[in-house]
């Protein structure tokens, strides 16, 4: 059950930390090209997002991605 209540508290708290870089990058989740993405995902690196459990998959999630994806944009 605390497993269960700190991956939806991750979920929620990635969400809104993309939202944010979105938002502050003048865009929408719909308009995201590969450099968009790829810059995020740098971003969400840079902000420790990655030490939160399941945080790939999150992001893959909400960005449309592969995980795969994720984690070469991780390694560029």
């Amino acid at each position: 059950l605390q497993d269960e209540f700190l991956a939806q508290k991750n979920h929620g708290s990635i969400e809104a930390l993309i939202n944010q870089l979105i938002v502050s990058e003048r865009m929408t989740k719909d308009r995201l090209g590969s450099e968009d993405k790829k810059k995020l995902v740098r971003d969400l690196k840079q902000q420790g997002v990655m030490r939160l459990r399941g945080a790939v998959g999150i992001i893959a999630k909400e960005l449309n991605l592969t995980r795969v994806s994720v984690y070469n944009y991780l390694k560029e």
